[in-house]
C-alpha cells in the first residue's frame, strides 16, 4: 500500500554482508590457489616461502591481525574485504599445496612431462580441474559445521547443498534431530555407514530399494517423507521414481509382498502360462512395470500377509541383500571393572580414615587440600 518493495528492501539489508563475503571470496580463493599449486607442484625455494608465510600468518591471532591491517589501511569496506581474505587464505591455500603434492605424482601428469608439455599447461589443463573437485568438500564441511553452529541442525545444511548428500540421507539426519521422535543420531550415523558401503561396492537399485524401505520400516520413521526422499535418490532411474512416487498413498493398505510380487518377472511368467491354460489374453493383467526379477517374485510370493520384517529377512538370507544395522547392546562387563576400582579406592579411604581415627590423632584434613593451589 506504500509502495515498498520487500525484496528489494531484503536485499538493501543485507548487502553489506554479500558485498563483504563475495568481494573476501574473490580474493582470497584465488590467492588460495595461486600460492598453493605453485608451492605444491614446483616445490623448492618456492614451497618454502609459501610455507614461511602460512606458517607466520597462522601463529598470529586471527582477530589481532585482522584489526591492525584495518588500522594501516583505513576503515574502508575494501580494507575490510582484503583483511579478511589475508587471513582467511591459509587454511584453503594448505589444502591446495596438499592436493597439488599428491596429484603431481599422477601417471598421466609424469607422461605430459615426457611428451614435453609446458609447466604452465599442466598445471592449467591437468591439475585444475582436479584440485578444484577436491578442496571442495573442506568448504562443505566449514558450511555444516557453521549451520550446526548457528542453527544447531545439520539437515538443513545437507538440503541446501544436496550435490554433496543424497536426499535420504538428508532425510535421516533430519528423522534423528527430531526432538519428538525416538530415532537417535547414533543410529542414523550407523546406518549411513552401511549405506556408503552398499553404495561404493554395488549400483542395483533392488537392493536399495530394500535397504530404505527396511530403514524405514524398522525405524517407524514418516513413509510419506521417507519414500519422497527416496524417489529423489540418483541410484532410481526415472521408473523407478515414478514407481516409488506411486507406492507412497498405497503402503499400508497393500502389503509391500504383494507391491513386489506384482511387479515382479515371476508374476509376469505366472500370468503368461495362466493365460496360455486358459486360451485368454492375459496381456491386459500384466503390469507396465516390471522392476524386480524373477528370484524376489518368488520371495515375495512365499512371504505374502506377513510382516515386512519376515521379507527383509528372507531377501538378505537368500540373495544376500545389505541389512539395516541394529544398535547393539552396550555389555555391562565393560563398566564393571571401572566401577570396582572405584569402590576399591573408596574402601581404602574409608580404612585409611578409621586408622587415623583409632590412632587417637584424628583424621588430617590437610589430605584433601588441593595441592595444585
Amino acid at each position: 500500500l506504500i509502495g515498498r518493495d520487500v525484496v528489494y528492501l531484503a536485499l538493501k539489508g543485507i548487502r553489506v554482508a554479500l558485498l563483504i563475503g563475495g568481494l573476501t571470496s574473490l580474493i582470497a580463493i584465488p590467492l588460495s590457489l595461486l600460492f598453493g599449486i605453485s608451492a605444491g607442484y614446483f616445490g623448492g625455494r618456492i614451497d618454502d616461502f609459501v610455507f614461511f608465510v602460512m606458517s607466520t600468518l597462522a601463529s598470529m591471532p586471527g582477530l589481532l591481525l585482522l584489526i591492525a591491517l584495518i588500522m594501516a589501511m583505513g576503515r574502508s569496506t575494501l580494507s575490510i574485504c582484503i583483511a579478511l581474505a589475508v587471513t582467511s587464505w591459509v587454511g584453503f591455500c594448505r589444502i591446495v599445496r596438499g592436493e597439488t603434492l599428491k596429484l603431481r605424482e599422477q601417471d598421466y601428469v609424469q607422461a605430459a612431462r615426457v611428451l614435453g608439455v609446458s609447466e604452465i599447461q599442466i598445471v592449467m589443463r591437468h591439475l585444475r580441474d582436479e584440485i578444484l573437485s577436491t578442496t571442495k568438500l573442506p568448504i562443505a564441511i566449514d558450511f555444516l559445521l557453521a549451520e550446526l553452529t548457528h542453527v544447531g541442525t545439520m539437515a538443513t545444511a545437507m538440503k541446501k547443498i544436496g550435490h554433496y548428500f543424497a536426499p535420504f540421507q538428508t532425510f535421516l539426519v533430519d528423522a534423528a534431530e527430531d526432538e519428538l521422535g525416538r530415532f537417535d543420531m547414533r543410529r542414523a550415523l550407523l546406518i549411513l555407514e552401511y549405506e556408503a558401503k552398499f553404495r561404493a561396492e554395488s549400483t542395483d537399485p533392488i537392493g536399495m530399494f530394500f535397504f530404505q524401505f527396511e530403514t524405514i520400516c524398522q525405524n517407524h520413521l514418516d513413509y510419506d517423507y521417507g519414500l519422497r526422499a527416496m524417489a529423489g535418490d540418483g541410484i532410481y532411474d526415472e521408473v523407478w521414481r515414478k514407481w516409488i512416487l506411486s507406492i507412497r498413498h498405497r503402503v499400508g493398505l497393500v502389503d509391500l509382498a504383494d507391491l513386489v510380487y506384482v511387479h515382479s518377472e515371476h508374476y509376469v511368467a505366472r500370468r503368461k502360462k495362466n493365460s496360455e491354460l486358459d486360451d485368454v489374453d492375459g496381456d491386459s493383467e500384466i503390469p507396465e512395470v516390471v522392476l524386480f526379477g524373477e528370484k524376489e517374485g518368488r520371495i515375495a510370493l512365499a512371504n505374502r500377509g506377513k510382516e515386512p520384517m519376515y521379507l527383509f529377512s528372507a531377501l538378505q538370507r537368500q540373495l544376500n541383500y545389505p541389512a539395516v544395522p541394529r544398535p547393539t547392546k552396550k555389555d555391562p562387563i565393560d563398566d564393571l571393572i571401572p566401577k570396582m576400582v572405584k569402590q576399591l579406592e573408596r574402601l581404602e579411604m574409608r580404612t585409611k580414615l578409621m586408622e587415623d581415627e583409632q590412632r587417637d590423632r584424628g583424621i588430617d584434613l590437610s589430605q584433601f587440600y588441593n595441592k595444585d593451589k
